[in-house]
């Protein structure tokens, strides 16, 4: 398994997968082409708060990470927000998620004091997944204002 930071070739490739990442379960709604659009511009850009990656097996497309920094008084340090993990359904249960887990925690582990994630509780797969790596519930409730 290898992780390459998005390029302009991988464009289509993560805008169908990220379409069926905001189909399924293990989020709360779907988002737009626009949204995508941004985020695959700003990950080109080599952004400073946002990193995109395309997951390969061998030459093919398996999957993409989105990753997202921030800073936390509340651990006085560097937060690395999973934002999303996409494996494409063929290539699930072989382990990539565990894989790509393991490549983040061990890349950004000198640098940060916290790995945050989301999971719906629906998406049960991920969940036993994460709690395995060693993520535990945080019990904060989210909450968002977006319409301004």
């Amino acid at each position: 398994m290898k992780l390459i930071d998005f390029l302009p070739e991988h464009k289509e490739s993560f805008f169908k997968m990220c379409s069926d990442f905001f189909s399924s379960p293990a989020v709360c709604h779907p988002i737009s082409r626009e949204a995508m659009e941004k985020t695959f511009q700003t990950a080109l850009a080599t952004s400073p708060y946002m990193r995109g990656l395309i997951i390969t097996k061998e030459k093919e497309v398996i999957g993409y990470l989105l990753l997202s920094f921030t800073y936390s008084n509340e651990v006085g340090g560097m937060v690395v927000w999973i934002e999303e993990i996409f494996i494409q359904e063929a290539h699930r249960h072989k382990g990539y998620g565990k894989e790509v887990l393991k490549w983040i925690i061990d890349t950004y582990k000198s640098s940060v004091k916290r790995f945050r994630l989301e999971v719906t509780d629906e998406n049960k797969a991920a969940k036993k997944l994460y709690e395995k790596i060693g993520f535990s519930d945080l019990n904060y409730r989210q909450m968002t204002l977006e319409e301004f």
